[in-house]
């Protein structure tokens, strides 16, 4: 899909006189706002798509807790810990 994607993008380029990098930045943007809906995440949502290969990454940030409550903002410690090795555990206050 990705060769396609290129391709698409320079025939907008060339057709229709849209710069590659306005055409990128508002797919970017389609792709992060349609996450945000799917996931109903309150959290940093960031989609970075590759000028020359087309490759797409998506980014969320997520909060590192013991036990995780809400899978849409939440890593759980061990898995946070295979991703990045130092990622500390965010201490939650306690309501009484």
């Amino acid at each position: 899909m990705n060769a396609e994607f290129i391709a698409m993008l320079e025939h907008l380029e060339r057709e229709r006189g849209i710069k590659r990098d306005v055409l990128i930045e508002a797919v970017e943007t389609a792709l992060v706002s349609a996450a945000k809906k799917a996931v109903e995440a309150g959290r940093d949502l960031r989609c970075v798509i590759d000028r020359k290969s087309g490759s797409i990454k998506a980014f969320a940030k997520l909060i590192v807790a013991e036990r995780v409550q809400n899978k849409h903002d939440e890593i759980a410690l061990t898995a946070a810990r295979k991703i990045k090795p130092d990622a500390v555990q965010v201490k939650r206050s306690r309501s009484r």
